[in-house]
């Protein structure tokens, strides 16, 4: 949870900071702001697989274990129908946490200017230059793909019907 407790500025210097000696010589790698979003999400995405996790149940594998499946079918057909709706509603807020995140966004992009861009950057530097009618359309696609993915996340919460036969 530490992520959550510290300021995605000072992560984006740390990555700055731990990413540019070899070997992990990442400050002018494009993957370098995935792994930063990646550590920004964590938190959210622990904190809604968790429950998931403690909620399935060793007794259910233990039957099908007693009539004989292997532990590859096992998780198959009781864990995974379970877990896949977990990761699916972690992997939408991974993506909402991701999309709206700005700090570490601007740090470490900063090295790989030109290679890439990300939306945040993209508003800001519309809002810099003055094209306030650009940041305003940015903004309202970040809102509206934030707002979808969230709703549907919605949908995906454990226990809810997806599919009406």
């Amino acid at each position: 949870m530490l992520p959550l407790g510290t300021s995605a500025v000072t992560l984006g210097f740390g990555y700055i900071v731990a990413f540019s000696e070899p070997p992990l010589e990442w400050r002018a790698s494009a993957w370098l702001v995935p792994f930063a979003h990646a550590l920004l999400a964590l938190p959210f995405v622990v904190r809604t697989l968790t429950p998931t996790l403690r909620s399935i149940d060793p007794h259910l594998r233990e039957a099908a274990r007693v009539m004989g499946a292997t532990p590859a079918l096992a998780w198959r057909e009781i864990d995974w129908p379970i877990l896949a709706r977990g990761i699916a509603v972690a992997a939408t807020f991974a993506f909402a946490v991701s999309v709206g995140e700005f700090g570490a966004t601007l740090m470490v992009a900063g090295s790989i200017v030109g290679k890439t861009q990300t939306l945040s950057i993209a508003v800001y530097e519309a809002v810099q230059a003055g094209q306030d009618d650009t940041a305003n359309f940015l903004v309202a696609i970040t809102s509206i793909t934030c707002i979808a993915v969230l709703l549907s996340a919605g949908r995906l919460v454990p226990g809810r019907v997806l599919v009406r036969a």
